[in-house]
C-alpha cells in the first residue's frame, strides 16, 4: 500500500476507519486478513528508535506523571542503547501478518466523528485519483 490508495481501490476503506483500534497497524493487519487480496508485508523493528515518553494516558496509570520525569528517564535509556542505534548491518526477516493478533480489537477509535472523517478522506482520495 502506498498511502490509502490500496484501501480504496480493493474497496477496504470503511472497513479500515470502522475497526475500532486506535493502533493503525493492527488495523492494518486485520485488513490484511479480512479484506485485501494479498497478505501484507509489514517491516517491524526489533529494537526502534521511537521511545515513549509520558507515564500517564490510555496505557499507564501510574501516580507520576511527570513529563520531565519521563524525559530523563528516556534520556538516561537511549545513553545505555546508544551503542546499538546505528549497527553497521540491519538484518531482515519475514513474519506473516496472521501471527498479529487478529481477532480482537483495542477500541479507542469508536468516536462517530472520527469514523466520519476518515471516511471523508478517504472519499477525497478515491475522488482525487
Amino acid at each position: 500500500c502506498i498511502g490509502r490508495t490500496c484501501l480504496n481501490t480493493f474497496g477496504c476503506s470503511d472497513m479500515f476507519c470502522q475497526y475500532n483500534d486506535y493502533n493503525w497497524d493492527f488495523t492494518l493487519a486485520y485488513l490484511s486478513h479480512k479484506c485485501l487480496p494479498h497478505e501484507l508485508k509489514p517491516l517491524n523493528v526489533v529494537s526502534p528508535r521511537v521511545f515513549h515518553i509520558g507515564e500517564c494516558g490510555l496505557h499507564f496509570h501510574t501516580g507520576n506523571c511527570s513529563d520531565l520525569d519521563a524525559l530523563r528517564q528516556t534520556r538516561l535509556l537511549e545513553a545505555s542503547v546508544l551503542q546499538y542505534l546505528f549497527p553497521p548491518e540491519v538484518r531482515v526477516g519475514f513474519t506473516s501478518v496472521h501471527q498479529m493478533r487478529i481477532d480482537g480489537h483495542n477500541g479507542g477509535w469508536d468516536d462517530p466523528r472520527d469514523i466520519e472523517l476518515c471516511k471523508g478522506l478517504a472519499q477525497g482520495i478515491n475522488k482525487h485519483n
